[in-house]
């Protein structure tokens, strides 16, 4: 409804344009009291309105393309962690996506709260140790680690996911 009103002050802002057009929307807008009547009188006018109306339709499904391809990797990495020792036994679940990851596309990082405690460097994370696989424990090691600490894996880089806590 906003964008009708729109349209219509739009439409009696250009009245100039388009005066003797034509063409009727009448059909389109149903809505306003005898319909919108455009009535070109060049012939060139037409074209470049329908042209102009064609770039608008271009640039939105643009935007939209940009948007569906941008949203960055899909993943989703839980699971449990154990301790054992100075190492963290990590099994991904059943539902990790995707199915399995190789070690250069993660990272990790052990939390106790909000401080990072492996590894002690605070902007460093440390390389992945093997491909995580659904099901398949991964030993990480994790020195000075407790029993809930927080595992955290960095995916391709950008996505971080809290994977387990350490039991």
């Amino acid at each position: 409804m906003v964008g009708a009103i729109w349209l219509k002050n739009f439409l009696q802002k250009c009245r100039f344009l388009l005066k003797n057009a034509d063409i009727i929307l009448n059909p389109f807008f149903r809505s306003f009291r005898g319909g919108i009547k455009i009535r070109l009188c060049k012939k060139g006018q037409g074209a470049t309105e329908y042209l102009l109306m064609l770039a608008a339709v271009l640039v939105i499904v643009a935007i939209a393309v940009y948007y569906v391809t941008s949203t960055g990797p899909s993943a989703i990495i839980i699971g449990t962690a154990i301790k054992n020792g100075d190492a963290v036994e990590f099994t991904p679940s059943s539902t990790m996506t995707p199915a399995y990851i190789t070690s250069s596309d993660w990272n990790y990082a052990i939390y106790r709260g909000a401080t990072k405690i492996f590894p002690a460097d605070p902007n460093v994370w440390q390389a992945g140790t093997g491909t995580l696989q659904r099901g398949i424990p991964e030993s990480m090691t994790a020195t000075n680690n407790q029993i809930g600490d927080v595992l955290k894996i960095k995916y391709q880089g950008s996505s971080v996911f809290d994977a387990g806590t350490v039991s």
